[in-house]
């Protein structure tokens, strides 16, 4: 059930090109910001978009090879597609909805709903098995949808954003069941999401695309450790900027400000600040901080006992204070403050 993909679409100004590898029992997460190219990359593994180029095998079967001729239509793969909005059939039953795939490969009606019946029962469904689609909550439609996905044993799982559509709570729920689901699996998973929450608990491996490229790819712990792009950093909350070193000396590309690093470094580097590293300062702060620098608060924004403050300046960046500490130091959107970093909280390590 090994996935060897290598996907190269063009949409006029937009070009996609990216290698997937994945192993059995593998799931891989496809991130990105938007127009980064990761539903098209999901739509043309199962089909729904040929390729203009590269290629697509499934444990040993070619499926898409615009050179060699090779086309294998969807309904015609080992794979099953998950959409984000469920895409239920209205009129059947869960039940039906469930039994539908096995129906339409040729399977007897009662063997099917005999299946369809144990598979609702794994999603703790077994007592809205009649019901249909519009009397189901949202996580107990999309765990339906799953369910219809995983009835017909695909050798590959594509999820487009399986738990956008929930709310928090539900979502927290369908997402722990999902992981479970999803360690039973014996093919390859392919999870599209937004959020670096659902990535780290479903998959094994992140790929992030950007502008239809691979950007990075690897253990999510592995890119939160060393970020390549202002979205991964963005995405596992904490600063990256990019610059020059010499010595003991990065000079910040976008501004020529220079932050001094507690470890020798040269040439060109990623740095890397974790917001709570970033002290906010009502007057210019004395003592040690060699890297400090006048800033206006651009905003803020709470999180618990927390907030997370943006400021622009020489260097912007985002600060993590306590609420206290927020409260006490009177901050507000537009004031000017100072902020320092200590060189020994920075990270660095080359582009």
């Amino acid at each position: 059930m090994t996935l060897h993909a290598h996907l190269k679409i063009r949409r006029g100004e937009f070009a996609l090109d990216v290698a997937i590898e994945a192993a059995p029992g593998e799931v891989v997460a496809l991130l990105g910001p938007n127009g980064s190219g990761k539903t098209t990359a999901l739509h043309a593994l199962a089909g729904l978009v040929p390729l203009d180029g590269g290629a697509i095998s499934l444990d040993g079967e070619l499926l898409d090879d615009p050179v060699q001729g090779t086309f294998v239509h969807p309904h015609q793969r080992a794979v099953s597609l998950v959409f984000q909005e469920y895409l239920l059939f209205p009129h059947l039953s869960a039940l039906d909805n469930v039994a539908f795939g096995l129906r339409a490969r040729g399977m007897g009606r009662a063997e099917a709903q005999r299946q369809a019946t144990a598979m609702l029962d794994r999603f703790g469904l077994a007592d809205k098995a009649r019901a249909k689609p519009s009397h189901l909550s949202g996580g107990q439609a999309q765990r339906v949808a799953i369910a219809r996905a995983l009835a017909t044993e695909p050798s590959l799982l594509l999820l487009d954003e399986p738990l956008a559509a929930l709310d928090a709570t539900t979502r927290a729920t369908v997402r722990r069941d999902l992981r479970a689901h999803l360690a039973a699996f014996g093919g390859v998973a392919v999870v599209v999401t937004h959020d670096a929450l659902d990535a780290l608990a479903l998959a094994s491996r992140v790929v992030v695309l950007d502008g239809g490229s691979v950007t990075q790819d690897g253990p999510i712990a592995e890119l939160a450790a060393r970020p390549r792009s202002r979205y991964v950093a963005d995405l596992v909350g904490l600063n990256l900027l990019h610059g020059h070193a010499t010595g003991f000396t990065v000079t910040v590309a976008s501004s020529g400000e220079r932050i001094t690093v507690a470890d020798r470094v040269d040439g060109d580097v990623y740095v890397l600040i974790a917001p709570r590293s970033v002290a906010l300062h009502t007057s210019e702060p004395d003592g040690s901080p060699r890297n400090r620098w006048p800033a206006m608060i651009a905003g803020f924004d709470l999180l618990g006992d927390r907030v997370r403050v943006r400021v622009d300046g020489p260097v912007p960046l985002v600060a993590e204070i306590t609420a206290a500490a927020f409260t006490t130091l009177a901050l507000h959107e537009g004031q000017s403050v100072w902020v320092a970093v200590k060189a020994t909280e920075i990270t660095t390590y080359p582009r």
